[in-house]
């Protein structure tokens, strides 16, 4: 994959942060640690884009508590997939 440059600025306290995450192993680099909030930004949008059509969607169903726990579960579930990704 072929990869361009981004120069973006920052307050210091922010960079340590971003350093500090990378030390401890929790990201590759910074710009690994930039690309996955870039990720989860762009992914954040496309469920808040989904969740819009459904709502404008006359015949969709009310969600019910279930329907809740099972997004629950599986949120659950996805959440310790990635936990166990990012240790390895």
């Amino acid at each position: 994959m072929r990869y361009t440059t981004l120069n973006i600025s920052m307050p210091p306290a922010m960079k340590a942060r971003v350093e500090e995450e990378v030390e401890n192993g929790n990201f590759a680099s910074t710009s690994d640690f930039i690309r996955d909030l870039i990720r989860d930004y762009l992914e954040d949008k496309r469920i808040e884009s989904l969740v819009l059509e459904g709502l404008k969607d006359k015949k969709a169903s009310p969600l019910t508590k279930e329907d809740f726990v099972e997004m629950k579960r599986d949120l659950s579930s996805k959440l310790k997939s990635i936990s166990k990704e990012k240790v390895v």
